[in-house]
């Protein structure tokens, strides 16, 4: 569904977006600010979906995409050090 023109530039405008939204979150903003970055990224793919320009699909791979590269993947396995550790937190 991405053939119109000048896919780049939207998913460039995008991508920006979601960095700025991540990048907030991870410096522990909150609020308006936070609300705001991710207002404004919410609206843009809305209207990307509405204008038919992509779909909610697409969108939820490359938002993934942008999460991981910001910041990391969504999970690990960890070492069993750390699973030890985590353990004896739980235990205690």
């Amino acid at each position: 569904m991405m053939s119109h023109a000048a896919p780049d530039a939207w998913t460039q405008t995008l991508r920006r977006l979601l960095a700025e939204a991540f990048a907030l979150h991870q410096k522990g903003a909150a609020g308006v600010p936070l609300g705001r970055v991710y207002g404004i990224a919410d609206g843009f793919m809305l209207a990307l979906i509405e204008l038919g320009i992509t779909n909610s699909k697409e969108l939820s791979l490359l938002v993934a995409e942008e999460r991981t590269r910001c910041l990391g993947p969504g999970s690990r396995e960890l070492s069993e050090r750390e699973s030890r550790e985590d353990k004896d937190t739980l235990a205690a």
